[in-house]
């Protein structure tokens, strides 16, 4: 029977460089696409007719709030997706 420990692949520096690379491109382009949900979040109406509408509640208040759940949930996934990155490397 042969030791499990003697079986074991070691990969090529150059493998593991070349892996490198591609975590840390995809953690760069995480970033970016957690920066601008998170800026979407901040800026709640690009148009500026937040205190134009009226008082009382309507469909597109329920619509906004939905989007911006979304929004919200998109971004929390980036940043677990960014935290498994960074326990990759």
């Amino acid at each position: 029977m042969e030791n499990i420990a003697t079986s074991k692949k070691r990969y090529s520096d150059a493998d593991l460089e070349e892996v490198k690379q591609v975590i840390i491109h995809k953690m760069n382009s995480a970033r970016e696409e957690l920066a601008d949900l998170s800026a979407s979040l901040q800026s709640s109406n690009l148009n500026g007719t937040d205190d134009t509408g009226g008082t009382h509640a309507t469909l597109e208040d329920g619509a906004a709030t939905l989007d911006k759940e979304s929004i919200h949930q998109l971004a929390g996934r980036q940043q677990k997706f960014i935290q498994q990155l960074k326990d990759d490397m």
